[in-house]
């Protein structure tokens, strides 16, 4: 009877200490306000509409949680050479405290379906494009933040074989990633080239074997082309060997024409 009594109690302490636990661990986070960066719904755009960033610690746990914060959607350091577009800022409150937290969604290529995204503590990120271009294909050419990080890509991609080919021909010069938005056409205000001798030289005849004609030819078939055409439009060896500032977009593989955009190319500058 004692034996009984006892394991009664033992099972009502036990089960007081387990509903304790669990309405602990249960604690609800509270979507207190949140801002959008853009009209568009989070987590569905193709390109990015806010700021980038990165895995501040690719190899630490950071979850990403769904619009409630009650489920784990999917966790930073198994995306490790991602780059992700914030959406929104969020705060949450939890415990009477409240977090800042970004709506981020992957940033993808080529018009591949956005498949993650969710709400992330914001201080697991760091703002910019992910560093790991080694690892990383083609970039949009919008998605760098600044020069530093276009040349490392140039520099590191596996993307970036023909570009590498090309700069090689040109030894003492150095890439300019506004020189290279203003070769394909886009808006003046996404680059300034204000350090660059006006008019810069645009090599249409280049630029259109780019973009009209090498989309079935290999990286070596592209650049023995590109050579000869930089020799027909007066940039032989000897010239080449000169300090220009070099606008290109390149890929190892053919960029279309966009949206009545350059989807390639390649302009020559000099500093002012």
């Amino acid at each position: 009877m004692k034996k009984l009594l006892w394991l009664l109690i033992g099972i009502i302490i036990g089960t007081g200490i387990y509903t304790g636990s669990q309405a602990f661990a249960s604690t609800s986070y509270k979507l207190v306000s949140v801002k959008y960066d853009s009209s568009k719904t989070p987590g569905y755009t193709l390109k990015h509409n806010g700021p980038l960033y990165y895995a501040k610690n690719p190899k630490r746990s950071a979850v990403i949680w769904n619009s409630t914060h009650s489920k784990v959607k999917h966790n930073l350091k198994n995306y490790p050479n991602t780059t992700w577009s914030r959406d929104a800022v969020a705060i949450f409150k939890h415990n009477g405290k409240k977090s800042v937290y970004y709506h981020i969604s992957q940033v993808v290529a080529d018009d591949k379906p956005v498949k993650a995204f969710g709400y992330v503590w914001h201080g697991y990120l760091k703002q910019g494009h992910n560093p790991n271009f080694q690892n990383i294909g083609t970039v949009d050419i919008l998605n760098f933040y600044n020069n530093h990080e276009y040349q490392r890509y140039v520099k590191l991609s596996p993307s970036q074989v023909l570009t590498r080919k090309i700069m090689a021909l040109f030894p003492n010069s150095t890439v300019s990633l506004d020189l290279a938005k203003a070769g394909l056409g886009l808006n003046s205000a996404t680059y300034d080239i204000s350090n660059i001798i006006s008019p810069y030289d645009k090599l249409p005849t280049l630029n259109d074997f780019l973009n009209l004609h090498s989309y079935n030819l290999s990286i070596n078939q592209r650049y023995t082309q590109i050579k000869q055409l930089l020799n027909a439009n007066g940039y032989g060896a000897k010239r080449r060997q000169q300090k220009f500032i070099i606008g290109i977009y390149l890929s190892n593989k053919y960029l279309p024409v966009s949206d009545e955009l350059n989807g390639q190319t390649i302009v020559i500058g000099t500093s002012k």
